[in-house]
């Protein structure tokens, strides 16, 4: 008798290897693909959200003939430009609840009224989707959303562009930061700018860009220099008067005004320096930031967006963050 012989079906090791091969190459490919994508979708959103801030910013001037005030004192720390927007970003009902009599309103810390209301709040249009900070600040006994975007009050004095609206600052402890605080922007301390005084033209000139990334000191740690950090987005300022006549704080320098920041850095700059204006606990001159590959997204006055890269010339950036410097740059244009 004789036996037939049944041949195996299964993969030799060398073909298991080959399929193994051909997979781990496949992901290879795909795997970027589907990241790009997905960045591809966090950009537009963000693009999206400063598009609806810049209708707020109209809607809100419509109303009061002015844009809001960037950062404000108020009986102590008061309210920053976020508080303005409110009834025009979907949050009429919070505006109508909130409390602008108490000692330092704009902070958490000390109003439990309007730390109440802000606590664990999502607000949606405030955030960067491709941002990885926290999604929250702890202020006090609340938390409150974490913006990625920022206000511009205007750019420092020197490096080729001239500002005389500046003050030195701002913070309050040690390290002292060195730095300058402008009035020379759309969104700033403690006053109301309006559009006619927007001279430029508001193609050409930033209300708000991104502040949605990290920063790294020299010993590789990261830190934070986002608008609000270490307050709230409702946080102002509690230093008196408009630069060149800001003031308050220590016999150092002036407090910070939060939700604001004066241009002093290019886009992304990677080196945490407090000797430049740059600190965790708000410093005037805290670079923009974003997880965007290349650059960071800015919302012109008349509420265009565009992507300023990381290699855009600082006395170009210094121009269009100032209402009338004179100098239009035309690749603002619509």
């Amino acid at each position: 008798m004789f036996m037939s012989r049944v041949r195996s079906t299964g993969m030799t090791l060398i073909e298991l290897l080959i399929v193994i091969v051909i997979i781990a190459i496949l992901l290879s490919l795909i795997i970027p693909a589907v990241q790009q994508a997905r960045e591809s979708a966090r950009r537009a959103q963000c693009r999206n959200h400063l598009k609806q801030l810049g209708l707020a910013f109209h809607n809100y001037e419509s109303s009061h003939g002015t844009l809001p005030i960037g950062s404000r004192r108020q009986n102590g720390f008061g309210p920053s430009w976020w508080v303005g927007l409110l009834p025009y970003i979907g949050q009429g009902s919070l505006a109508a609840r909130f409390d602008h009599d108490g000692v330092s309103n704009g902070h958490p810390a000390v109003s439990m009224v309007n730390g109440g209301l802000v606590d664990n709040l999502k607000i949606p249009i405030m955030r960067c989707p491709s941002s990885t900070l926290p999604e929250f600040l702890r202020s006090g006994a609340f938390q409150s959303t974490a913006p990625s975007y920022v206000g511009i009050s205007g750019a420092t004095n020197g490096v080729g562009f001239a500002e005389d609206r500046i003050n030195s600052c701002c913070l309050t402890l040690p390290p002292l930061t060195s730095g300058q605080i402008s009035a020379g922007g759309v969104l700033v301390p403690n006053r109301s700018v309006t559009i006619s005084e927007i001279t430029d033209g508001t193609s050409y000139v930033i209300i708000v860009g991104e502040a949605s990334g990290p920063i790294w000191d020299g010993a590789g740690i990261a830190k934070r220099i986002d608008a609000a950090y270490l307050a709230s987005w409702i946080t102002g300022t509690a230093g008196s008067g408009t630069p060149p006549l800001y003031t308050g704080g220590t016999q150092w320098n002036a407090l910070p005004a939060y939700n604001i920041t004066t241009i002093n850095h290019s886009p992304n700059t990677q080196f945490y320096d407090p000797s430049s204006g740059m600190h965790e606990n708000h410093g005037a001159n805290n670079p923009l930031t974003s997880l965007h590959a290349g650059g960071v997204h800015v919302l012109l006055c008349d509420g265009s967006v565009r992507f300023v890269s990381d290699s855009i010339n600082l006395i170009t950036l210094k121009q269009i963050s100032t209402r009338d410097d004179s100098s239009p740059v035309a690749s603002f244009l619509p």
